[in-house]
């Protein structure tokens, strides 16, 4: 799926009012002091529009507490340090996103090696963070149009270290 393709895929599901693949908490149950932004949001929503175009979302998993595979799912979790997406389990997390600050950034769970595979030449990385090993500057949700490749890779790694059916 090309760029032009999920931007047109975002602003049709805006235009509809299309839901993304999970919705947010139960109200009751989201943690105190914890809002979700519509740019979290609409982040999750490019993600959900790049995995998906992909492939990525019409696989399994090998879950080792059921020890079976299960289909994979994407979801996020809302902190009050970050918005987190992952695949089934939070601790499946691949990024965690900024975008509420001063420097917007979004964080991936690949080393700053790894992850400079995968960006567009002259792309900045911010090295180890707390909340990320790895991360990039952004402006807008949009801009992760542009880290489709590192979105993919760090999507990728996660499904494989998770993907290994014991013998």
């Amino acid at each position: 799926m090309t760029w032009a393709a999920i931007a047109v895929a975002v602003e049709q599901r805006r235009a509809v009012g299309g839901q993304v693949a999970q919705a947010a908490p139960e109200p009751d149950l989201a943690p105190r002091g914890v809002v979700t932004s519509d740019r979290e949001l609409r982040a999750f929503e490019v993600i959900s529009i790049i995995l998906s175009g992909e492939g990525r979302l019409q696989r399994t998993v090998f879950d080792s507490s059921t020890r079976k595979d299960i289909p994979v799912e994407l979801a996020y979790k809302d902190t009050t340090a970050y918005f987190g997406v992952y695949f089934n389990k939070t601790s499946w997390w691949f990024m965690r996103l900024f975008v509420e600050g001063r420097q917007p950034w979004v964080g991936f769970n690949l080393a700053p090696e790894e992850l400079r595979r995968f960006l567009p030449p002259g792309t900045e990385i911010i090295e180890h963070h707390a909340f990320a090993d790895s991360g990039v500057r952004v402006t807008t949700p949009e801009d992760l149009l542009s880290l489709k490749q590192a979105v993919l890779g760090a999507a990728d790694a996660m499904l494989a270290a998770h993907n290994q059916t014991p013998t």
